[in-house]
Formats: structure tokens, C-alpha cells, sequence
């Protein structure tokens, strides 16, 4: 006994007040929980979809960087109120990006074809081709960067993550154990309020 403080008692307390930042922690608001969410991932999504996103993240090794860009480019999207997700628009984006790499490649061999070409012609014209493929070949590889980082990687990704999906019996399956688990987690609780 120090200043007439009762160590027994000390325990309880700390006890309860552990207990008690476990009941506000498991009673976040679902809006808080998407705002949490939105604010680490980038992806506003229903609590169904979510419970899959951070299944795929935590047992499949999905970073929310993989998976923020197929959510925000379309290649992945809700199904319905299931809670599901399914690929969309694959043949648009591999067209537009594969097309678009092509035409790329295909304008960057012209001109760095004239820029190749005027290096034979003496020195005034090898400064042009010289500065030609200075600035071709940077715009070249920025339009396939810019390509493959809206339509390419997001498709793969996408199909990477229907593919878990379906391996692992649908979504529904894959999120059965956090759904219960946050069930049976949110009933114990408010059983512990009324006692």
C-alpha cells in the first residue's frame, strides 16, 4: 500500500480498462472501418468486398498496391450485393493496351529510323539523329510504362485474383472465416455489456 492505493485492486481496474478498449475497438462503425480502409488501400468498396480484399491481402500475399490498381481501372468490380467481384471489360484493355504498345513500337521505329538514317549524312545531320533518339527513345518508353500501368498490370492482376477466388470456392468461402470471426467476436461483446 503506497498513499492508500490498493494494488489488488489496481489489476481489476487495469483488467477492465483493457476489456473496455476492446469493446470500443471491436464496436468501429462500419463507416469508420470503410474510411479506414479507403485512407490505407485507396479503394472504396462495400464491408463485403473489403472482408475480401483484406482476406486476399492477408493470406494470399496481395499487396493493396496489386490490388488498388485493377479496383480503381475497372478490371475489377462489384458483383452486386454478394459481395463478390468479377473481372470486366478484359478485351477493351488488352486491345487498348497491347494495340497501344504496338502502335508505340511501330511510330518509335519510324522515327528513330530517319534519326538513324541522317547519322550517315555527315555532322550537321548526326546531331539530328542524335537528338532524335534522345528524345524518342524517352517518350518511347514512358508511353509503354503509361500503357502497361493503366491497362496491362491491372488485367494481370485482376485475373490473378479471380483465379485465388475461384481455387478457393468463391469469395463467399474465402471471407467465412472473417465473417464469423467478427460475428462471434461483436455477440461475445454485447453479451459482456449486459452482464
Amino acid at each position: 500500500m503506497a498513499d492508500g492505493i490498493h494494488f489488488e485492486n489496481v489489476t481489476g481496474q487495469v483488467a477492465e480498462t483493457i476489456n473496455n478498449i476492446g469493446l470500443m475497438l471491436t464496436k468501429l462503425s462500419e463507416s469508420r472501418l470503410q474510411a479506414d480502409f479507403f485512407e490505407t488501400t485507396g479503394m472504396r468498396c462495400s464491408r463485403n468486398v473489403r472482408l475480401l480484399m483484406e482476406k486476399l491481402m492477408e493470406d494470399h500475399s496481395f499487396t493493396s498496391i496489386e490490388l488498388r490498381r485493377p479496383w480503381r481501372s475497372g478490371a475489377l468490380v462489384p458483383d452486386g450485393n454478394k459481395g463478390n467481384v468479377k473481372g470486366a471489360s478484359q478485351v477493351f484493355d488488352a486491345v487498348y493496351g497491347w494495340g497501344g504498345c504496338a502502335y508505340a513500337t511501330l511510330v518509335y521505329l519510324a522515327v528513330a529510323g530517319v534519326g538513324f538514317l541522317s547519322l550517315d549524312k555527315g555532322s550537321h545531320f548526326a546531331v539530328q539523329g542524335t537528338l532524335i533518339f534522345a528524345i524518342a527513345s524517352p517518350l518511347y518508353i514512358c508511353a509503354l510504362a503509361y500503357l502497361a500501368h493503366i491497362t496491362i498490370i491491372p488485367q494481370r492482376t485482376a485475373k490473378k485474383v479471380l483465379r485465388v477466388i475461384q481455387e478457393n470456392g468463391g469469395a463467399t468461402a474465402l471471407v467465412k472465416g472473417n465473417v464469423e470471426m467478427l460475428d462471434t467476436h461483436a455477440s461475445s461483446n454485447s453479451t459482456s455489456d449486459v452482464i
